[in-house]
């Protein structure tokens, strides 16, 4: 192989985040209220965000892809063994 038809390649990791959005209920109880000193109860917003993150872990959530993001990730390593490599060649 002549110097001519020679190519050079670098390995680049990646990193690609993905950001999904769903929707979920959560009934108003005493695990999301508190009790003001007047009687009256109050949504702790905390206390409900808590209980919506736990609930969302249930596989009937309908998680949707919203956004995705594909950078150089910052820390660039040797490629393990057990991982594959797309060459730009090989794309159309």
């Amino acid at each position: 192989m002549s110097d001519e038809n020679k190519t050079y390649s670098v390995r680049l990791r990646l990193r690609r985040e993905v950001v999904e959005d769903s929707y979920v209920s959560v009934i108003i109880d005493e695990k999301v209220t508190t009790e003001q000193e007047d009687g009256s109860f109050k949504i702790d917003f905390e206390k409900l965000a808590a209980e919506a993150i736990r609930i969302s872990t249930n596989p009937q959530v309908d998680w949707q892809a919203e956004s995705s993001r594909t950078e150089p990730h910052p820390l660039q390593t040797v490629m393990p063994d057990e991982r594959t490599v797309l060459d730009s060649s090989e794309v159309a």
